[in-house]
């Protein structure tokens, strides 16, 4: 499928439909070529269209060994209806996860998830040449419209960034 975000003015999220929640939906995403590259679960409520890709690309996925494509955690234990528990249920502990918002058009905030509160997420980010920020950020719940992990980017981020801070991944209250 090709989904067509509001967000992003015509750039489109290309990959095939692992599950739908009330809120969110899970892609795994495809780059050129057919490549499986992690998953991306998009705000249903920012989908502006989504049409059938009709590529040789779908072709090739299909015949490729990781087909059919599979989500990276049971899906009896995803939760795509609420952004809360899309982050608590699709992204690992200390695994580099990538989140846009609607404020900002073709950013992305990369890090691992400090924690996620009522009304937040706290994000502790490592920067694009890999070197970890002293503190994590928040951002709205409410403002985020994609969540991405397991892309060939973030693995080759993470290689380069090495393990988070300490204090990113300590026990903390909500």
């Amino acid at each position: 499928m090709k989904v067509r975000r509001a967000s992003d003015h015509g750039v489109s999220t290309t990959g095939f439909v692992i599950a739908v929640g009330r809120k969110w939906a899970l892609l795994a995403e495809t780059t050129d070529g057919g490549h499986p590259d992690g998953h991306t679960a998009v705000r249903l409520s920012d989908v502006a269209k989504v049409r059938w890709e009709e590529t040789f690309q779908v072709r090739a996925e299909q015949l490729a060994t990781t087909w059919p494509p599979e989500a990276p955690v049971p899906l009896d234990t995803l939760d795509l209806d609420s952004t809360r528990g899309v982050l608590r249920t699709l992204v690992g502990p200390a695994q580099l996860v990538g989140v846009e918002t609607d404020r900002l058009r073709y950013a992305s905030w990369i890090g691992v998830v400090y924690d996620v509160s009522r009304h937040w997420l706290w994000l502790w980010e490592v920067r694009p040449d890999g070197r970890w920020r002293d503190k994590p950020f928040g951002y709205r719940l409410g403002s985020l419209m994609t969540i991405t992990v397991g892309s060939r980017y973030l693995r080759s981020l993470e290689a380069v960034a090495g393990d988070p801070p300490a204090a990113a991944t300590e026990p903390h209250a909500s």
